[in-house]
């Protein structure tokens, strides 16, 4: 069978908070919210105008028109963080709806998920930040968190039951599907 691949329509939390489409020419569209069914979750390096750095990407499938979105954000962001713990709490993901905002207040960007049309909080709290030998912020035990919550959610994604050696089955999947796939920022749309 011969076919034509389309490539995802690729979309980035920027810096205003909006989720923003940048077309060939440069021109931005922002958006608010995004709604779809949660075809997959993944975490990519990229190579971008500061050097490598880790991406948070979702993929939103419409239902309707069959197309795909491509979400993508820092991995170690705090809204790319509360994305994943509110994802993790998910039973079932159905139709997920992404709402992303700046707060004026503090200046932070805020991230709300819905399922299904209900709203969904954390599925844990994040450990403390604590202060490694150099007294610089360690974060380690928050990003071994997010990590697992992860690949929590990728198995979801998969269709994946729970049972012993889950998580080994999760991480051999995910290496299999991005091994050899390596974005750039062309794939992210900077």
């Amino acid at each position: 069978m011969l076919g034509i691949e389309k490539r995802p329509t690729y979309l980035n939390v920027d810096k205003s908070g909006h989720l923003v489409k940048k077309d060939s020419a440069g021109n931005a569209q922002a958006f608010d919210f995004i709604e779809g069914e949660l075809a997959a979750v993944r975490v990519v390096e990229v190579d971008g105008h500061d050097g490598p750095s880790d991406k948070l990407q979702l993929d939103f499938l419409d239902p309707d028109s069959g197309e795909t979105y491509r979400v993508s954000m820092g991995y170690r962001t705090g809204h790319a963080r509360s994305i994943v713990l509110a994802l993790a709490s998910a039973e079932r993901i159905g139709l997920v709806r992404l709402s992303v905002w700046k707060k004026d207040e503090d200046g932070y960007i805020r991230a709300a998920v819905k399922n299904d049309g209900q709203s969904l909080r954390w599925a844990v709290q994040l450990p403390p930040a604590g202060v490694d030998a150099d007294g610089c912020k360690d974060t380690s035990a928050r990003d071994q968190l997010i990590d697992g919550l992860v690949e929590r959610i990728q198995a979801r994604l998969s269709g994946a039951t729970g049972g012993d050696g889950l998580v080994d089955a999760v991480r051999e999947r995910r290496d299999q599907a991005v091994s050899g796939y390596r974005a750039s920022s062309d794939d992210v749309g900077f």
